[in-house]
């Protein structure tokens, strides 16, 4: 506790005792002009900064830092000297930012923001708020991060409440996201040095949630729809890669150019980049055939395409699981962004990339790291254009009709897509019988597994296949199919 006193002289001062162990007392002289009330205020101010200092660097309340703001200089350069105040300059240029605590500084920075940001990225923004708030508390002063603070909470972030793993893409994105946040506090002189500083925070591209969505399994779900509109948004996802919910809620009647077979596509999330508000694609048959469906029973005085799921908080998502579960499928990862995915790959086959990457609005890099798939039938074209070329020798592939480019067709193993894409690959890797964890042995199991689902039997042996007898290839297993 501070005391006041006056000495023989007629002097008053305060006195208080420091934490640190110390015996002697800390003395902040007043002077004789200084009133008894006035002197007595100070020693209530004394006692709240000597609280603030046992705390740890937290802030004081809003009527405590009115009053060090009024203060005058001399004032404030004997609490500095008493160690009740930072020095001047030492991490902020105003007194004001000394106090400036974590939770103020991220509501005001998401008030500033609020206006230009979209809705998702403003609940985002909000969302990383919440969880810096939850591990390090409102009332942290700004001053007193340092870059260890930064990796505490990004250890800390790795796993959820429960205990679960975040995946390693969620990570950085929310570490991103608070590096932004103090960004902004080091242009503004709060801090000088961002805790989130050299963190990775680039999101990369995580292959095993990517999954080919084949036009069959996209009718089989839009049959389960339970209108033309859910039916629409569907195909405006996998046949013209358009991103939901953003773009096909900004289509207008008026985008469709049904003469020149074309669509204009507003894009929201890009609109604030030159030129990248809308782009325009073709009017693919596939989604000309529901948007008549929908123009057919519109109202003509509603402009929008879609009227329904308009909401903000319209689940999409959850009910596109539902028609997927409902038609007998499994849902698959990432489920609108693979739809779009399986379009950009399917085009990247039939026309150049850059031509690809402006109707879906994109850019080339983006598209490659993050939207091209390796499908199954990649493989089985490779497979079938080499085994054309060379007699089929290298693959133990034996060669059959030919097709127009010289290659051979493969069987049809009544695989699904992904299935075709695995046992490619598997015959490949037997081919060298390397680079495989499994080893050979592991790879013939998994590929007999997949020969007994298609019918032709578990044995890899040309005999169980239909009983014949091939001719043994120089290198590699025995062929699949006969000669």
């Amino acid at each position: 506790m501070a005391s006041l006193s006056v000495d023989s002289r007629g002097y008053r001062r305060i006195q208080f005792y420091s934490d640190d162990g110390a015996e002697r007392r800390t003395t902040i002289r007043l002077g004789r002009k200084i009133s008894v009330k006035e002197a007595q205020m100070l020693v209530w101010r004394v006692e709240q900064l000597i609280d603030l200092r046992r705390q740890d660097g937290r802030s004081p309340n809003p009527e405590l830092a009115a009053w060090l703001e009024s203060i005058s200089p001399s004032l404030r350069q004997k609490l500095v000297n008493a160690g009740l105040l930072e020095a001047e300059g030492v991490f902020c240029e105003h007194e004001s930012f000394k106090w400036l605590a974590l939770g103020r500084f991220l509501d005001d920075y998401l008030a500033r923001r609020k206006r230009e940001l979209k809705q998702n990225s403003f609940d985002r923004l909000k969302l990383t708020r919440d969880e810096l708030v939850l591990f390090f508390g409102a009332e942290k002063l700004l001053r007193t991060f340092k870059v260890v603070d930064g990796e505490d909470f990004r250890r800390w972030y790795t796993f959820s409440l429960d205990g679960t793993r975040r995946s390693e893409n969620t990570v950085r994105r929310t570490c991103g996201r608070a590096r932004q946040f103090f960004n902004d506090a080091m242009k503004r002189g709060y801090i000088k040095q961002n805790p989130f500083a050299g963190q990775i925070v680039a999101v990369r591209a995580n292959v095993s949630r990517f999954h080919f969505v084949t036009e069959q399994d996209v009718r089989l779900v839009m049959d389960q729809c339970d209108d033309l509109q859910w039916r629409l948004l569907i195909a405006l996802s996998r046949w013209g890669g358009l991103r939901v919910p953003s773009e096909p809620l900004a289509l207008k009647w008026e985008h469709v150019d049904w003469d020149q077979q074309r669509l204009i596509v507003p894009s929201p999330k890009t609109e604030h980049l030159p030129g990248q508000d809308r782009r325009i694609i073709p009017l693919f048959p596939e989604i000309r055939r529901e948007l008549e469906a929908v123009y057919a029973e519109s109202d003509p005085e509603v402009k929008w395409i879609v009227t329904r799921y308009r909401q903000q908080r319209s689940n999409l998502r959850t009910q596109l699981r539902r028609y997927i579960v409902r038609a007998g499928l499994t849902p698959w990862p990432k489920l609108w962004q693979n739809l779009r995915s399986s379009r950009e790959t399917e085009l990247c086959q039939k026309f150049p990339q850059h031509v690809v990457v402006k109707w879906l609005g994109n850019s080339e890099q983006v598209a490659t790291q993050h939207y091209l798939q390796v499908t199954g039938e990649h493989f089985q074209q490779a497979v079938q254009s080499t085994a054309g070329s060379d007699d089929g020798q290298d693959f133990g592939v034996p060669t059959g009709t030919g097709t127009a480019s010289g290659g051979t067709n493969l069987p049809d193993l009544g695989l699904s897509e992904g299935e075709m894409g695995r046992f490619v690959s598997l015959f490949l890797s037997l081919q060298g019988s390397a680079g495989d964890r499994k080893g050979p042995q592991g790879l013939e199991k998994e590929l007999s597994q997949l020969l007994a689902k298609s019918g032709f039997g578990a044995s890899l042996r040309p005999s169980a296949v239909n009983g014949g007898e091939a001719k043994t290839p120089p290198r590699g297993v025995e062929p699949l199919f006969p000669g």
